[in-house]
């Protein structure tokens, strides 16, 4: 026995001992390195899946609100006629998500539903949706429990406004009830883990919807959970994350879990996603046990290296015949425990406690440093590293010594002398003598560099848009916010421009959408070079970019100043894939206000958006300040709008008829439809007064769609030679399946394709030719008539005949008005005939309103002609198909 202990008291067993510990010590460090990485990014996915959550419900509560506030106006505005189900049909027919739209009186019985007619009383007086708003002494939005709905019989979370009398005095609520299953059918859909779950929870501890792979969880919706951690937690941040209590997780499926929440700006909701720690720590737990096999191994071998050693040791105790072989044994030891430390996949030093010189290093740490192991054995860090980086590795080596934690860990900036700055992680560990005096430190380090810069560009992209670098939408809003507070203590006043781009759609329909990114980074380059390093520059999507101009003692005259030079700079050239780029820019101007009249962010972006729409009505390609009386004139707009609307449901729109004259046998061989809007107080408007405001507001999809179908209705009753023309909007091609729509209209009315005459402006053409034209061949296809209007007024006129094969084109009326007055326009007239005529194109001169004009244009060799000389627009039933123009009437008429 004695000969044995003596035999394990040799530098193998000593060096087995340390392997050993450097080996477990290893795993023990790369294990918990693997579980912290997981932590870390659970937090992170939980975070990110939160603002998703976050942006979703507040989208939801925001468009209900405005749902709501647009059914509170529709029906005060008419109470007695005021039909629900038509305004959801009209209005909501995108909003899956809302069971339905109610209205109740004062009494609280429900007396309107959109879901379906009410026949019998159905009374919510006693519901907190009806009393907290019959209480309120305010209007504001009230979001409840889930209820099961009275008339809908579904769980749903219900969002009230009250109605009030012209008194002031309560009269009743508007109601959206919310799907609740539908809510909880988006939570399920997160890829999350299937022991995982998603709710939304309400500063109430009420829970309002819940999802998960387990759709048993869903049955704790409606409870309050008063006593759970989430409620404390959230009174010390509104955002972070925590692991539940043991009392807590029968509310999350029985399991331990990792909870991440999110306080939703603005209402009194809470996002929370809760990741089960078996999902969270699979992978770790599964690299755990790899890294404890392969230990294990190691040991095994190690330790069967030992007893080899111990054995061979015993034998040169016993005799000095094997002593040689002994040392040959030794040696073959330290070269396989030196292959272990060589092959640990983490960069591995040892170090003398005392000294703090290098006396292990592996591979993986000669590769990180990019220094010859010869160069680092012996050696401290001050004689490796400079002199601030051995400060900070010298200063981590005391503070791991000094601590009784076990293991410490730490990240340090190290500039490396090829590769420059890196993040190393380190963890720590000291491993004393027998008197329990540390005798050598150990670290595992490991260059955490890229996932660092990884998530220092996620939170960048987080205020930054992507294209361009600029602040985005979310970081102008905080910025505004920033200068207001600026201007609240040191009254420092600011200004903010909006800027939209002219003609950019055309880039991208023209040159593709990379080439539309090249121009936008290009108008980035050039915005930035003229601005300070006080001002911000920020793009708000799309080509819609925003400027605060701060600190500048004359606002108006120097956002002037700035937005002439924005318009002079951005009215150059762009070169763009070899082409050059020629756009504009217009620019609404908001001063903000003094601080005692308040200058939220939002008011503000309204107020320029408001002046940028003025600069645009203007002509664009310049600048507007934005006046009190533009919120007065929106406001009327709205009420245009609200009037078209109402217009289009009580059938106050009328169609008038323009003849149209074949130039040969001075005969109508075609009339154009024309709309009217007979408004029951002001009379008959012209179309320029309410059509631009239907392209706007997207009503003009019902009004074409109205107009073809009248005409071709009225068209069926004219001679069979006789065609009907119909104006098309751009809009149209974008909202709608115009083919489909067109087909329909034929086939209802009866009417043959050939007998219909489509027109298209020019500039809607120009503008989004790419839209147009796939329809525009359809309809040539079935026979119709396409004709391309208002010819000659765009920028690149010839461009669009040869674009598409056009049946007929119309000269604008400035040219004929003015053909005996300028000889520019008698020219572009006679080129356009001569070009017509090559191209076997048919041609229509509008607005002939004298017989000269008349006689020159018979025999400049127009096809057809139309204006007041003939007539002006008026009912079908004053058409005269009989009638042969050119006759002495007209020499009286002129």
């Amino acid at each position: 026995m004695t000969k044995w202990l003596q035999a394990f008291r040799q530098t193998t067993t000593y060096l087995g001992v340390a392997v050993l510990a450097v080996v477990w010590g290893g795993i023990y460090l790369l294990a918990s390195q693997e579980h912290e990485r997981a932590y870390q990014d659970a937090v992170r996915q939980g975070d990110n899946l939160n603002r998703v959550l976050e942006e979703y419900i507040r989208r939801v509560v925001e468009e209900t609100d405005d749902a709501l506030l647009s059914l509170r106006r529709a029906y005060q505005s008419d109470p007695q006629h005021f039909d629900i189900v038509r305004w959801a049909a009209e209005t909501q027919s995108n909003n899956s998500i809302a069971v339905q739209f109610s209205i109740t009186d004062r009494e609280g019985f429900v007396t309107r539903s959109s879901r379906k007619p009410v026949t019998h009383p159905v009374y919510i007086g006693g519901r907190a949706p009806f009393t907290v708003q019959r209480d309120a002494t305010e209007d504001r939005l009230y979001i409840s429990v889930p209820l099961l709905g009275q008339v809908s019989k579904k769980l749903s979370i219900e969002f009230t406004r009250r109605l009030t009398r012209p008194d002031g005095s309560f009269a009743g609520t508007v109601a959206c009830a919310i799907d609740v299953a539908q809510l909880e059918d988006f939570f399920s859909s997160l890829d999350i883990g299937r022991s995982s779950v998603v709710a939304l929870v309400g500063s109430d501890g009420v829970v309002r919807a819940r999802g998960g792979p387990n759709a048993a969880t869903r049955s704790l919706v409606g409870g309050a959970v008063p006593s759970s951690p989430l409620l404390h937690h959230l009174q010390q941040s509104p955002q972070g994350s925590y692991w539940n209590t043991a009392a807590s997780a029968a509310l999350f499926g029985g399991a331990h879990k990792l909870i991440s929440y999110r306080q939703i700006a603005g209402v009194p909701l809470v996002a929370l996603v809760g990741m089960a720690r078996h999902d969270i720590f699979q992978h770790a737990d599964e690299t755990a046990r790899k890294y404890a096999i392969a230990g294990a191994t190691l040991s095994l071998m190690v330790l069967i290296v030992v007893f080899l050693g111990a054995g061979r040791q015993a034998r040169v105790l016993a005799t000095a015949a094997e002593l040689e072989s002994s040392k040959q044994s030794l040696d073959e030891t330290h070269k396989f425990l030196d292959s272990i430390i060589e092959n640990i996949p983490a960069a591995v030093v040892v170090k003398d406690a005392a000294t703090r010189r290098y006396i292990l290093v592996n591979r993986a740490f000669e590769a990180m440093l990019d220094v010859p192991r010869s160069e680092l054995l012996g050696r401290t860090v001050f004689d490796i590293h400079n002199q601030r980086d051995a400060k900070s590795i010298a200063d981590a080596d005391d503070e791991s010594i000094r601590s009784d934690a076990g293991i410490t860990y730490k990240e340090i900036e190290i500039d490396m002398l090829r590769r420059g700055p890196r993040m190393q992680s380190t963890r720590r560990i000291v491993i004393g003598n027998s008197q329990g005096e540390a005798k050598y430190l150990i670290a595992v380090i490991e260059d955490v560099t890229e996932s660092k810069k990884a998530e220092q560009r996620i939170a960048f992209l987080a205020h930054h848009d992507a294209l361009t670098g600029l602040a985005n939408r979310a970081a102008l809003a905080q910025k505004i916010e920033e200068a207001a507070a600026r201007q609240r203590r040191r009254d420092e006043p600011f200004t903010v421009l909006l800027l939209d781009l002219d003609r950019f759609k055309q880039v991208n329909d023209t040159l593709g959408h990379p080439a539309g990114d090249t121009l936008l980074i290009e108008v980035a380059t050039r915005l930035k070079s003229l601005l300070r390093e006080t001002d911000v520059l920020a793009r708000l999507g799309g080509d819609e970019f925003a400027i605060i101009q701060a600190g500048e003692t004359d606002q108006r005259e120097a956002a002037r100043s700035l937005a002439e030079r924005i318009i002079a700079v951005l009215g150059k050239p762009f070169a763009i894939d070899g082409a050059d780029i020629n756009i504009g820019t217009s620019i609404g101007i908001a001063l903000a206000p003094k601080p005692e009249h308040g200058t939220a962010s939002d008011s503000l972006l309204k107020m320029a958006d408001l002046a940028l729409y003025r600069a645009k009505s203007a002509g664009r390609n310049g600048y507007c300040f934005f006046a009190p009386e533009m919120s007065e004139i929106a406001s009327a707009r709205q009420e245009i709008e609200g009037d078209l609307r109402r217009a289009i449901q009580q059938n106050e729109l009328e169609l008038h008829y323009q003849p149209i004259v074949d130039a040969k046998t001075r005969r109508i061989c075609s009339v154009e439809a024309l709309v009217r809007w007979r408004h029951p107080t002001k009379g008959l408007i012209a179309p320029d007064l309410f059509i631009p405001l239907a392209e706007e507001s997207g009503l003009i999809a019902q009004i074409g769609d109205w107009v073809l179908r009248t005409a071709c209705a009225e068209a069926v009753k004219w001679p069979a030679e006789v065609k009907v023309a119909v104006n098309l909007s751009l809009v149209q091609f974008r909202k709608t399946d115009l083919p489909d729509m067109v087909g329909h209209s034929l086939v209802d009315a009866g009417l043959r394709p050939e007998r219909l005459e489509l027109e298209i402006t020019e500039t809607a053409l120009i503008e989004s030719a790419a839209e147009c034209l796939p329809a525009l061949r359809q309809f040539k296809a079935l026979g119709i008539t396409v004709v391309l209007d208002d010819f000659g007024t765009g920028y690149s006129s010839l461009s669009q005949l040869a674009m598409f094969p056009f049946d007929r084109i119309k000269i604008d009326k400035s040219f004929t008005q003015n053909m005996t007055k300028r000889s520019e326009c008698a020219a572009i007239i006679s080129a356009t005939l001569t070009l017509a005529q090559s191209l076997d194109i048919q041609t229509t001169a509008e607005g002939v309103e004298t017989v000269d004009q008349y006689r020159l244009l018979r025999l400049a060799g127009v096809s057809s002609l139309q204006g007041f000389l003939f007539k002006r627009p008026g009912p079908a039933s004053e058409l005269d198909f009989d009638r042969v123009f050119g006759d002495p009437s007209i020499e009286q008429a002129a």
